[in-house]
């Protein structure tokens, strides 16, 4: 049964306490911090706004099942969960956020019962699920709108299915030990394809794992056989609209693209190392060939990111130090405990393999998991937790069996050595408690305010400056990925109006396409703002708005417009009845100058006078 085994009444207090502050954490400021939107984000809102407003995406396609986005072929779980929050409390980052953020809740609470259905005693389940809501990885996925963190509450859910079929016992009700966990086992896996696709790997070898257990009968899973491999059907059957033609480029449409860059590296490698190879004149081109090719320098790459994946100084230390995005400076993925616990449960789980000992089908399943939850991610480059996120379970159940293991020994042993047990306990527990607090100090008050030019928090003002001016034309001159539909997003732009105006580029080679026109009036070039303001047809052309983010130039406009005020004349001030002076966007703390929105038409009247100096 679902619930939390303790009679105490104060240890449930202190259990609700805790689940209260976590939850808290989870969910505070929800829309504030992270400051600014990923173009995810952006997207997912605006598709489900479109959806709520005209039953169509913003392509004009009604309720597709794959939403063709920008390019990248977002799968519909999170959109339509989005979509049915949008349609009843209307559109904002926190409606975006919010299912990813309950999930999150939800996974607290869920990784209790998975380590609990796997038959770990009900102490090693509290405190797995504890470093679960104390690490950073769990909290930074719920955190933002990251489909990752429903696919992997789908993960978990159907783990804890399995592992309920497999130890189900014949004495407690047949919907607890049955029905319910078939249900999550069946379509756990399945729905967990609706969300993010590295998942569907995963879910693969789950499925095939399971198979191969059940038809060898390890760990007693023979009395559960008729229940799993029916889940298997009922999952794989779930997924099948997926993999029709009209969607099945979807599965690898997101690989060919977010790989692109490190593939095109290895090719690279390859024609530098062959070239050397052969013009040294010792070695024959078959030899260079064979020894330096795509296969042979890619699985060297792949085995390296795989490794640093599970390496102590990215779980425990760094995380990815260049995205602040997804990780805070200084923070891994998960307590040092946590992976000293993973590191002690290689003993029981080589010794249950060795032996065949009651628990070597779950060693079996946590390898597979292990193994193809960071293969997808270390595929496309450096690992991300956002993309190894489904080896998240197989690591803490690995967290649950090293806790047992030493529970084990340590009542094994007697007098001192017991005392001296409890003192490295409470000291290992204080100093989780220590780090997470430094954690949440340091990703509430600090990381998003020193960060927030590259979480692109000034965007919203940007577009809301835009929104309401008067202006004949808006072009954007910017650094940061789909300003369309980030203006769009933020200033609640009608839908209609968008799928019947936008104009997209180009597909890339990559799959891409980006909006870059809105009817005559909204524009993203790439031209400069001096090539814009001191075209001959300035003057009539009426009044222009760009947004600019270039640095060297906006300073060069600040310097000048500081060091020239005889520049800025009452007749200068009257070329347009919309005239402002350059309106300067700076980061929250006011550190940084991140922006400029410029109207040309004074623009030209000072700079290009300038030049003609």
């Amino acid at each position: 049964m679902l619930k939390f085994e303790t009679n105490s009444w104060w240890r449930r207090g202190l259990i609700v306490g805790a689940l209260a502050i976590i939850f808290w954490l989870r969910l505070w400021q929800l829309d504030q911090v992270p400051a600014g939107a990923t173009v995810d984000e952006v997207n997912y809102g605006y598709i489900a706004y479109s959806l709520a407003q005209t039953g169509r995406d913003e392509h004009a396609v009604a309720y597709p099942l794959v939403f063709e986005a920008y390019g990248d072929q977002k799968l519909p779980g999170q959109a339509y969960l989005i979509w049915a929050l949008v349609r009843h409390f209307g559109l904002s980052l926190l409606m975006v956020r919010l299912p990813s953020a309950l999930a999150s809740c939800l996974l607290v609470v869920m990784i209790y019962h998975l380590v609990r259905a796997w038959r770990f005693p009900s102490k090693v389940a509290y405190v797995t699920a504890g470093l679960w809501a104390l690490a950073p990885a769990p909290f930074m996925l719920g955190r933002a709108a990251w489909e990752s963190n429903l696919a992997l509450l789908c993960l978990v859910i159907a783990l804890w299915g399995l592992g309920s079929l497999v130890h189900r016992q014949k004495r407690e009700p047949r919907w607890q030990t049955v029905f319910l966990p078939w249900l999550a086992w069946s379509l756990g896996l399945g729905l967990s394809w609706y969300f993010y696709i590295p998942y569907r790997l995963v879910s693969v070898v789950i499925w095939l794992v399971s198979l191969l257990l059940v038809w060898r009968g390890h760990c007693f899973w023979r009395q559960s056989r008729k229940l799993i491999v029916s889940g298997v059907i009922v999952s794989a059957i779930s997924v099948l609209p997926l993999l029709l033609a009209t969607n099945l480029g979807t599965n690898t449409a997101r690989l060919g693209q977010v790989g692109s860059d490190q593939l095109a590296g290895i090719i690279l490698e390859v024609n530098e190392k062959r070239t050397f190879c052969e013009h040294q004149g010792y070695l024959p081109r078959w030899w260079c060939d064979a020894i330096y090719n795509k296969i042979t320098l890619g699985s060297q790459l792949l085995v390296k990111n795989a490794f640093n994946a599970l390496g102590i100084d990215y779980l425990v230390f760094t995380g990815e130090e260049d995205l602040p995005t997804m990780n805070v400076a200084g923070f891994g993925q998960l307590p040092l405990v946590g992976y000293g616990l993973a590191l002690v449960a290689l003993i029981p789980l080589v010794q249950s393999l060795w032996f065949g000992q009651r628990r070597s089908g779950l060693a079996c399943l946590l390898l597979a998991v292990l193994i193809i939850g960071v293969g997808p991610a270390a595929l496309v480059g450096p690992v991300q937790k956002v993309r190894a996120s489904a080896m998240l379970p197989a690591v803490f159940l690995l967290i649950a069996w090293g806790s047992d293991y030493l529970a084990r020994v340590s009542i094994s042993g007697v007098g001192h050595k017991r005392c001296l047990s409890r003192v490295i306990v409470t000291l290992a527990g204080v100093y989780t408690l220590a780090v997470a607090a430094g954690f949440w100090t340091t990703y509430f008050a600090y990381h998003y305010y020193k960060n927030d030019w590259q979480t692109l928090a000034h965007v919203p003002r940007i577009d809301s400056i835009l929104g309401e001016a008067s202006a004949d034309e808006i072009y954007w001159h910017v650094t940061y990925p789909d300003a369309l539909m980030f203006y769009a997003f933020d200033t609640r732009l009608d839908p209609a109006y968008y799928q019947q105006k936008v104009q997209y580029s180009p597909v890339e080679t990559s799959g891409f396409s980006h909006a870059m026109s809105l009817d005559e009036r909204y524009f993203v070039t790439d031209q400069s703002v001096k090539s814009l303001a001191c075209a001959p047809e300035v003057s009539t052309s009426g009044l222009r708005l760009v947004v600019e983010q270039d640095g060297e130039l906006i300073e060069a406009i600040d310097q000048y417009v500081t060091a020239n005020p005889h520049k800025l004349t009452p007749e200068k001030m009257a070329l347009s009845q919309h005239y402002f002076v350059p309106q300067a966007i700076r980061s929250i703390n006011g550190a940084n100058l991140l922006a400029y929105i410029v109207d040309l038409d004074w623009y030209a009247s000072i700079w290009c006078e300038k030049t003609d100096d």
